[in-house]
């Protein structure tokens, strides 16, 4: 069994310079073939693609591991210590990093805040009231703020993020609208 340790404490094997990550976060347990990822009840938690990881969770070669607001290459990390190189790593700017695990996922990731921007979408229509217009105004922002990401950089995220965020917007104006026809059908009831 092989562990590398994760966190802002100088002694892990992966030191991020990042207050959103715990001095001791997260640990990788490689055994044999097989790899693991275990929170170390961290504040910020540790996400393995984007989902809040409980206990020991298995861990496949292109998984998007982040611990706190920073990205873990565990990859490159892992083929130093399999070459026998046990440097430490020091991850002080991400944007790095970011380059390196795009290119590990195949050149892409997720849009933010597009799986929000869909659930808030969709529950705009649901709770079509004065929650849905909440709701459906907070979808629209999440929205605009993947598509201002998207023009930055249009080939960085994944085809169905970028979908999700596109349906978020239409179903957050579609509430928005719902709201605005009952507030007519119900002014015209009045007259």
């Amino acid at each position: 069994m092989q562990e590398i340790k994760i966190g802002r404490n100088p002694e892990n094997d992966i030191v991020f310079d990042d207050t959103s990550v715990s001095r001791i976060h997260a640990s990788i347990i490689i055994e044999g073939n097989s790899k693991f990822i275990i929170d170390h009840n961290s504040g910020n938690g540790t996400f393995v693609n984007g989902n809040k990881i409980f206990g020991k969770t298995v861990l496949n070669d292109n998984d998007i591991v982040k611990v706190g607001n920073s990205l873990v290459h565990w990859m490159a990390k892992l083929g130093m210590l399999q070459s026998g190189n046990n440097v430490k790593t020091n991850i002080i700017d991400n944007s790095d990093l970011l380059d390196q695990v795009t290119v590990v996922n195949h050149g892409k990731i997720v849009l933010p805040g597009s799986g929000a921007a869909l659930t808030l979408g969709i529950l705009s229509i649901i709770f079509c009231g004065g929650v849905g217009i909440i709701l459906g105004i907070i979808g629209i922002v999440q929205a605009n703020k993947g598509e201002k990401l998207l023009k930055l950089n249009p080939t960085m995220y994944t085809e169905k993020s970028i979908n999700q965020s596109k349906s978020g917007k239409i179903c957050s104006i579609v509430g928005l609208s719902l709201v605005g026809v009952i507030i007519l059908i119900a002014a015209l009831s009045t007259l």
